[in-house]
């Protein structure tokens, strides 16, 4: 009956055991061979589904098709999607599936996610096959899982729902789709980078002062670094969006700090390739207090980069604030004349 209704018979009870091995340790022989039948069933289709995604992009189209009715055969064998034991991580068919695979075939991944456990978390990272969905852009799949029952609110071993996981990789089409189903974001969530939800806001270009002012007042920090030290406010003036910067400026950026490159932003700002977009925001950063005279790791300073990029305007902006050329502000080594040969 248990079977009949989709039980995993991979899954290890408290004593390291499954079925098979309890079956087998109790003398229940005849039990035992029964559950192995299921196991060689369900073993052909977790095969079969991984046959799909490892060959996704190395197949060709005819030998996807067969691939495809390998996994239609085993299904109709009885194999059981829920099965995970397989995998040393936890990771069920339905994960492989969440790829935007080739040659679909959608009755066959339907007739998966119908028979599978949408909710059932890996083991390396936690992730469900929601998380998979949505840090691979898979609208459709997204699409799928939701209406199937997939919950939005799981989270993996960062603290990250499906939706925190989307925001923190950029899939915009994951993000509209949980969004529309109703997900919210962790504000406080922070990706591998060192990325706060604020630093990713800033380096989009459709900058949403609505949902910046939700971030802090959750928690964020205005001045958190990255791992490499670089700013939200940095972000901003690299990615050339002056409004991000006078509204993270306005809520107590500091314009003066500096990355493991020792950049600021008023450096970034001033290496826009758009001229207009580094006056802009050049002149907000001196406005706020940013130090003209500083220089990065190279020796160069923010009126170097204006010039660099044939900022002209930006450039005597720096000037006006006191920026001096690099050529006047250190004292250069004459070279040493060469002792003649004899």
């Amino acid at each position: 009956m248990l079977i009949g209704a989709g039980a995993d018979i991979s899954v290890k009870a408290t004593n390291g055991k499954n079925a098979i091995e309890t079956a087998d340790s109790n003398g229940l022989s005849d039990i035992a061979a029964y559950l192995r039948t299921i196991e060689i069933r369900d073993l052909a289709l977790f095969d079969a589904v991984r046959k799909v995604y490892n060959e996704r992009e190395t197949a060709d189209s005819s030998t996807r098709i067969a691939n495809w009715q390998a996994v239609k055969d085993a299904l109709a064998a009885g194999g059981n999607p829920r099965t995970s034991g397989f995998s040393t991580k936890l990771v069920t068919s339905l994960m492989y599936l969440a790829y935007d695979l080739p040659n679909a075939d959608d009755a066959t991944v339907q007739q998966i996610i119908a028979h599978s456990d949408l909710n059932a978390q890996e083991q390396d990272f936690g992730a469900t096959v929601l998380h998979v969905a949505a840090d691979v852009n898979n609208v459709k799949m997204i699409g799928l899982l939701i209406k199937a029952g997939a919950r939005l609110d799981i989270k993996n071993k960062k603290g990250q729902t499906p939706l925190d996981l989307a925001i923190a990789n950029n899939r915009t089409g994951a993000i509209s789709a949980l969004r529309k189903a109703g997900a919210t974001e962790n504000l406080l969530a922070v990706s591998d980078q060192g990325w706060t939800s604020l630093m990713e806001l800033v380096n989009d270009s459709s900058f949403d002062a609505a949902r910046a002012s939700a971030m802090l007042k959750a928690g964020v920090d205005v001045n958190a670094v990255d791992n490499d030290d670089h700013t939200a406010l940095m972000i901003a003036a690299e990615a050339g969006l002056s409004d991000a910067v006078n509204f993270l400026l306005i809520n107590g950026a500091k314009s003066n700090l500096r990355d493991t490159d020792d950049r600021t932003a008023l450096m970034y700002g001033a290496s826009l390739k758009n001229g207009d977009n580094a006056l802009q925001i050049v002149k907000m950063l001196i406005a706020a207090g940013a130090d003209v005279s500083f220089e990065d790791d190279d020796g160069h300073n923010a009126l170097y980069y204006a010039r660099n990029e044939a900022n002209t305007r930006a450039g005597t902006e720096l000037e006006k604030a006191g920026a001096k050329s690099e050529s006047s502000t250190r004292t250069l080594t004459p070279t040493p004349t060469p002792t003649p040969t004899p």
